[in-house]
């Protein structure tokens, strides 16, 4: 639905060109990867990441260690044994899910950690973007990072090296 009207505004603002109303768009991805600092906090942010899943890989390695163990001798052990194996298969499963989930979900510690490393950095781009469009006299900026199947843009409205330099000062 955001999308949706953020086009509709765009198309408005098109016709109404008549009025001079300037439209420009910047790629935040862009943007983004042009700083350093953005770049080492993808940085520590994937290494973190691969720190974790490698103690998900690792628990999984054990679990299927000891399923594999568990296979090759269920015959030769007594059925109450049997039982107690088979539960700790199945609680160090739903351990690791839970763990991953915990790690890796929606609300996971990999999220909050990305969003707190790299929310001051947006917010300097932001800012950057709305200096530009000030400076420069642009009622609206649309962020092709965010509005795919953009079929057509005129290189004479990209702000992108300007949000760039104006980061740079």
């Amino acid at each position: 639905m955001k999308k949706f009207a953020v086009l509709l505004f765009v198309m408005i603002a098109a016709v109404t060109g008549g009025n001079a109303q300037k439209v420009g768009y910047v790629n935040t991805e862009t943007i983004l990867y042009s700083l350093q600092e953005y770049k080492d906090s993808v940085a520590v942010i994937e290494s973190k990441g691969k720190i974790l899943q490698d103690q998900i890989d690792n628990e999984i390695k054990s679990i299927g260690e000891l399923y594999n163990f568990y296979q090759g001798t269920k015959y030769n052990i007594a059925p109450e044994e049997r039982s107690q194996v088979e539960n700790e298969i199945i609680a160090r499963e739903r351990a690791v899910k839970t763990r991953q989930q915990e790690y890796f979900g929606q609300d996971g510690v990999m999220k909050k950690l990305a969003e707190n490393a790299l929310k001051s950095i947006k917010d300097k781009v932001q800012a950057a973007i709305d200096c530009v469009a000030k400076e420069n006299g642009y009622v609206l900026v649309v962020d092709l990072a965010v509005l795919p199947g953009v079929v057509y843009k005129d290189v004479d409205h990209d702000l992108n090296n300007m949000v760039i330099e104006a980061l740079k000062l």
